[in-house]
């Protein structure tokens, strides 16, 4: 479908119309606020940067260096380096023998489960 000539110009008139309506209304606020608020012409407002779509921020300056008597923080030992023979807690690896226990007893414990929620669920007869 062919574009219409005029339609851009259309649309842009529109949105003209009503950005100029919103700024209205917030001209409206702002004296409404005024009202409200005597003092609030008074404060001092930090300002904005408002970057335009597709700029770049710019650099913040560099940060002084310290002066040279700064003394400098250590950095703090590990807890190995403290005490060397606490390294770290080890677990002892199990057995086969006790692999194979903890298995036989995991596999009675969820029999035993599956056998209390199948009673459980099993509707009471009269």
């Amino acid at each position: 479908m062919p574009k219409r000539s005029g339609s851009s110009d259309f649309v842009r008139k529109y949105a003209l119309m009503g950005a100029a309506a919103r700024l209205l209304e917030i001209k409206r606020e702002a004296e409404a606020l005024i009202r409200q608020f005597p003092d609030l012409p008074r404060v001092k407002v930090k300002p904005t940067i408002i970057i335009p779509p597709g700029a770049t921020m710019p650099e913040a300056p560099p940060r002084p260096e310290p002066p040279e008597n700064t003394p400098v923080r250590a950095k703090r030992p590990s807890y190995s380096e403290i005490s060397p023979k606490h390294d770290r807690r080890r677990r002892k690896s199990m057995s086969a023998a006790q692999k194979k226990a903890v298995s036989e007893r995991m596999k009675k414990y969820w029999a035993a489960r599956r056998k209390a929620k199948a009673t459980k669920s099993q509707p009471a007869k009269a």
